[in-house]
């Protein structure tokens, strides 16, 4: 794959024609005012050491050097390489709700978006910790492996959406479980970090956090949504959107249940956060995070583009010193060999 990074730079390359117009103009005036000085065989004998075509020479070479100048200046990117990071860092993993409840507009836009955008949040906080991913509704399913590839780890998260799990409900406990056995660092503090509005949960939750706490995993849970909740709105199978309705075709309200997500995180020796403001949830959980036990973390980064500006600057650099260093030094004595001629 091949990019420019700084496509702007390519109009530098216009003064290459602007030069070649002056030039041609200057050499027209030039010949003019010499043949205001004297006839031409005259001018001839006076400046019969004059190297016309090394001037010419000198100029393409001019152009040639500002041609590579700006090709550096672009920074042409292609090829890959591999760097090795080793930083401290914890494990993180993130346990997302994606039950239909979660499209409640009790908060903006709804409780998914509110949630998604939260974990980005918390995302661009992240320094060395590897992060995993897992959506969870009737049932969890991993979405993404740990990693250090955040931009990788943001791409993955505005895919989900509540049609991604069939089976409805909110089986927090089956979260919790996949969402421990995440971890693979035995040194490493871990964090799992459970966004729900938590609703229909089951009995089981609470069981599944003192699994988490004998693992050593820290539990956060981030309460979704307001407790005095609303309707649960949803696009049908024809595009039209719906509001979700019970058997008596009353509205279902869904509201955040805080006291599930408050034990969830007490017995997992955590902390319940209320995500009133995204702001005060992410400073939260950093600071969270930050009192946690680090590890080394050693992982393999795939940078898919290299800069290539080198090549093209070293081009340019060794035909500016032979310019300097050799072409013009040789006129020099050019010239001098002529005059001692002419004086003998």
């Amino acid at each position: 794959m091949f990019t420019i990074e700084k496509h702007l730079y390519f109009l530098l390359l216009l003064l290459i024609p602007l030069f070649v117009v002056v030039r041609h103009y200057y050499l027209n005036w030039q010949r003019k005012k010499q043949l205001e000085f004297g006839n031409p065989i005259a001018l001839q004998k006076i400046v019969k050491f004059s190297t016309v075509n090394h001037e010419q020479f000198r100029f393409i070479l001019f152009l040639t050097i500002l041609f590579f100048s700006v090709l550096a200046l672009v920074n042409p990117k292609f090829g890959t390489e591999k760097n090795s990071v080793t930083a401290q860092g914890v494990e993180v993993v993130f346990a997302l709700d994606v039950s239909k409840s979660m499209l409640c507009k009790d908060v903006s836009p709804n409780r998914l978006e509110r949630a998604k955008q939260i974990i980005s949040q918390l995302v661009n906080q992240l320094n060395a910790e590897r992060m995993g991913m897992v959506a969870y509704a009737g049932n969890a399913y991993p979405v993404l492996p740990m990693t250090t590839d955040y931009a990788l780890a943001k791409m993955y998260l505005q895919t989900i959406n509540t049609d991604l799990i069939s089976s409805q409900g909110t089986a927090i406990n089956t979260a919790l479980k996949t969402g421990v056995d995440f971890f693979d660092n035995p040194n490493a503090g871990k964090v799992l970090i459970l966004l729900s509005d938590g609703e229909d949960h089951e009995e089981a939750a609470e069981k599944a956090a003192i699994y988490a706490k004998d693992k050593e995993v820290k539990v956060l849970t981030i309460g979704i949504g307001t407790p005095q909740g609303g309707p649960i709105y949803f696009i049908d199978e024809y595009g039209e959107p719906q509001v979700k309705k019970d058997k008596e075709g009353r509205e279902v309200v869904t509201k955040l249940q805080e006291t599930v997500l408050e034990n969830i995180a007490k017995n997992a020796s955590g902390s319940y956060i209320y995500a009133n403001q995204t702001d005060e949830v992410v400073a939260l959980v950093k600071k969270e995070i930050q009192s946690m036990k680090k590890a080394t973390v050693k992982s393999q980064q795939i940078a898919q583009q290299k800069s290539q500006f080198q090549w093209f600057l070293g081009v340019a650099l060794v035909l500016f010193l032979l310019d300097v260093f050799f072409i013009e030094n040789n006129l020099f004595s050019f010239a001098q060999r002529i005059k001692r001629e002419k004086n003998e």
